[in-house]
């Protein structure tokens, strides 16, 4: 398939319009986007921490006289910019105030709640990756072309049947290989969690003959039924929940019995040579090629080296069809089949007592071995199609693959603009994904039976074999409706030089065109651009819901971080409502001590103790900092050194 992914900003309504809201980033600008969330998380952490130092300093921040620790434990809410350099500093305290007055309940909480702080944004920053991680895990595919698959114009008719048969063979081989790996509920193979969902689930159950005159064979039938088939959730065409379909398929077999429906055929010297089975003449184009039975089964493939054999006739309902069932197999409003098997020279380890691959005849050639019990075992089906809206108060009548289309047109007022096309959209690609293409482009090897051969010997098989070959058929029939809808968008398989992707929208609409007509085609043209797939091919996936409240938060924080001192202290000395904190947060101030400190020791001449940076009157004064001489001692900052003989100071010279 021809396609990439897209990378930019898209809604997945399975979702929701904001939960859904996706923004798809290649690798590379994934992981960037991540690393700058998490820096931008920690970021947001150190603001939220000036906040959080903030109120506690003012809380705690009153004119009356408090002990030394008090003192510190402001001066470290007030300077600390980071809750890591803040517990350091209260654990220090811990240490060095212990024999103080409570010293532990007025520092151990604090360094716990710092320790605590950083435990959580560690974790808030690991799981900011949450934006990428809680976004939709769908794709949404950036066509190359888009379009019902077609052939070209100009095309011979040989060339016509050459390509389609192609295109056919290879699409359903495709989907058999991908039902055996996928549709089964243990699967794991990584190629199943592409699609939207990895199978198409269905119900089968054994009911009564459906055809008349008592041509089942043991009066037996088996139906598959497929569970709802969601346009959204199964098929990836991305729509509002409003715009979805519901799409249903319902196949009932039968195996038939033979007797009184075959005649020998003699050959020139009068032997048998052949049989014909009648349930249904084949029509032609001219009357003398026209054939008035079903199907020939020639004896002399019996005793051949040859296996098992399958055939398949079709009745489309809309008359262009090779094959007219008689009145017991005619059904109306749904396409019927009949499938001729062959067992030929298969020889079945054990007897078997299914009734389409029954073998009880031992072999004139090795007793222990079993030959089929009838050289042809024919199975009669019938299959039809509708569609629904999303709570079926409305579906199409149940009609065969290739009128419904036409269906879906004379039902458009049952429908929106948007839902019309969706159908129409899948019925096209239902025509060529029945069990008669999973038949006919594989012949024998559709049966399952054949994995259990080696050679000409059957391996034993259950007497419901022919149960598990009909739901085997529906579910590479299923596989092969999943990558037929999503060729829509992505493009084909293969490539096939006579075919083309046929643009169904019109690039100009006529004048006469309603209202509805042109909403249509826009549906059309805008179902090129709402495939969704789960193959990311290398991209990631981000929230942008989840995107904008980290960053909005985030962004709150920072400027709330950065307003919250001035605006506190406007109102504060605005209204005269604690002023006091106000005059204590500024003092606090690691450059207000450093001037206090200064005064204290006259040590030049200060202005700006209200300000956030005081200054000297004169910006040129020097002087030397506290303890400090012109020469540079430390006389004044250590006074003396413990004389550790007699336990007595001693002072310095």
């Amino acid at each position: 398939m021809t396609y990439s992914i897209y990378e930019g900003a898209w809604t997945d309504w399975a979702i929701g319009r904001w939960k859904g809201a996706t923004l798809t980033l290649s690798q590379r600008d994934g992981a960037l986007l991540l690393a700058f969330v998490a820096t931008f998380v920690a970021l947001v952490s150190i603001r939220l921490w000036r906040i959080t130092s903030f109120a506690a300093h003012q809380i705690h921040a009153t004119h009356e006289a408090h002990d030394g620790l008090h003192f510190q434990r402001q001066h470290t809410l007030r300077n600390t910019t980071s809750p890591a350099a803040a517990a350091k500093v209260f654990l220090l305290q811990l240490w060095y105030w212990r024999k103080g007055k409570h010293a532990a309940l007025r520092t151990l909480p604090w360094a716990a709640f710092a320790l605590l702080y950083i435990g959580v944004f560690a974790v808030l920053a690991v799981f900011s990756s949450k934006v990428s991680n809680g976004a939709s895990t769908t794709r949404l595919v950036q066509p190359k072309d888009c379009g019902v698959w077609d052939i070209e114009d100009g095309v011979s008719i040989s060339d016509i049947t050459r390509i389609t048969v192609e295109k056919t063979a290879y699409d359903v081989v495709n989907a058999a290989g991908y039902a055996r790996s996928c549709y089964s509920n243990d699967s794991t193979s990584l190629g199943c969690n592409t699609a939207p969902v990895p199978m198409l689930e269905s119900d089968s159950n054994h009911v009564k003959c459906p055809f008349g005159d008592d041509i089942c064979y043991e009066g037996k039938a088996f139906e598959v039924t497929t569970k709802s088939i969601d346009s959204r959730t199964h098929l990836g065409i991305n729509a509002r929940s409003e715009d979805r379909v519901v799409y249903d398929r319902h196949l009932t077999c039968a195996p038939l019995v033979t007797q009184g429906y075959g005649q020998y055929v003699n050959d020139t010297d009068g032997r048998p040579s052949s049989v014909h089975y009648f349930y249904g003449p084949q029509p032609s184009l001219s009357d003398t090629s026209s054939l008035n039975y079903t199907y020939e089964y020639l004896l002399l493939r019996f005793n051949a080296l040859m296996l098992y054999e399958v055939n398949i006739w079709e009745h489309r309902r809309d008359g262009t069809t090779l094959w007219i069932p008689i009145n017991a197999l005619s059904r109306n409003g749904s396409d019927t089949f009949i499938i001729f098997l062959e067992q030929n020279n298969v020889l079945h380890w054990k007897p078997n007592n299914d009734p389409v691959f029954a073998a009880n005849k031992p072999s004139p050639n090795d007793p222990t071995k079993f030959r089929a019990d009838r050289l042809v075992s024919p199975i009669a089906c019938f299959q039809r199609h509708r569609y629904c809206t999303p709570d079926k108060r409305f579906c199409t009548p149940w009609g065969g693959r290739h009128d419904m289309f036409e269906t879906i047109v004379e039902s458009a007022a049952g429908f929106n603009p948007a839902q019309l096309a969706t159908a129409a959209r899948i019925s096209l690609a239902a025509r060529k994904t029945s069990i008669y293409e999973v038949i006919n482009s594989q012949s024998s090897k559709c049966l399952r039976a054949q994995d259990k051969m080696d050679w000409l010997f059957q391996m034993p098989l259950p007497d419901n074999q022919w149960e598990h070959e009909v739901l085997a058929w529906v579910q590479e029939g299923l596989a092969s409706l999943q990558a037929a809808v999503q060729e829509y968008a992505a493009g084909p398989t293969i490539s096939i030089a006579g075919s083309k992707l046929q643009q169904v929208w019109l690039d100009k609409v006529p004048e006469n065109y309603t209202a509805t007509d042109r909403a249509v085609d826009q549906t059309w043209r805008s179902m090129c651009h709402n495939q969704i797939i789960h193959d990311t091919q290398g991209t990631l996936n981000f929230s942008i819901l989840g995107i904008t409240v980290v960053f909005s938060l985030g962004f709150l924080i920072c400027i709330l971080s950065f307003v919250i001192e001035p605006m506190t202290a406007w109102i504060q000395r605005r209204f005269d409502v604690g002023a006091a904190r106000a005059i204590a947060w500024t003092r606090d101030d690691n450059l207000q001590t450093l001037r206090l400190l200064f005064d204290s020791h006259r040590r030049g001449a200060w202005t700006g103790s209200a300000d956030l940076v005081p200054v000297t009157h004169s910006a040129d004064e020097v002087f030397f900092y506290p303890g400090e001489s012109a020469y540079g001692s430390v006389e004044e900052r250590y006074q003396s050194l413990p004389n550790k003989e007699d336990n007595h100071t001693v002072r310095l010279p």
